[in-house]
């Protein structure tokens, strides 16, 4: 089960790695009932931010505004799709440590399921991790991953967690 009539999605999306290819699962979650949806993009917190910033002489201030500001556009076209499709849609995008936030984010807009998408193999998060393996570790809120099985067929793997 996707959702219940009513409820919150939260689609956390990683524009950089592609996990648009989650859309076609998002649809699921309208035609489940549920009503809104927040798209959640998290711009890794990095020490490095702050050596760029003094070597560099770059505004930091600016730069997080140029991030914000390609991440809005990027992730416009997906909000467009997710209006068209029924959703009452929020974006909230915020530079913060990924896991953390999504938790955070899923508490404050009491969601009743997480969607993310999870790019790396199995052995590769076994070894090493991935956003989407401490979120189905710590979250309190039903999961649904879609990991993209290979990135030459685009072929995906639905995996439903927690």
């Amino acid at each position: 089960m996707l959702g219940s009539s009513g409820k919150v999605g939260l689609y956390a999306v990683d524009i950089c790695h592609k996990s648009q290819h989650i859309l076609e699962h998002i649809k699921a979650l309208r035609q489940a009932g549920t009503e809104e949806i927040v798209i959640l993009h998290v711009t890794k917190e990095s020490k490095y931010f702050y050596i760029i910033e003094e070597i560099l002489r770059v505004n930091l201030a600016e730069f997080n505004r140029d991030i914000r500001k390609a991440a809005l556009n990027e992730i416009k076209p997906i909000e467009d799709s997710f209006s068209q499709m029924g959703f009452k849609v929020k974006v909230i995008i915020v530079r913060r440590i990924v896991f953390e936030e999504t938790l955070k984010t899923a508490e404050v807009e009491d969601v009743s399921l997480i969607v993310m998408g999870s790019r790396t193999s199995r052995i590769w998060k076994m070894l090493l991790g991935s956003t989407a393996s401490p979120v189905t570790k710590k979250s309190r809120f039903p999961m649904y991953v879609v990991e993209r099985q290979s990135y030459k067929s685009g072929a995906d793997v639905e995996l439903q967690l927690g």
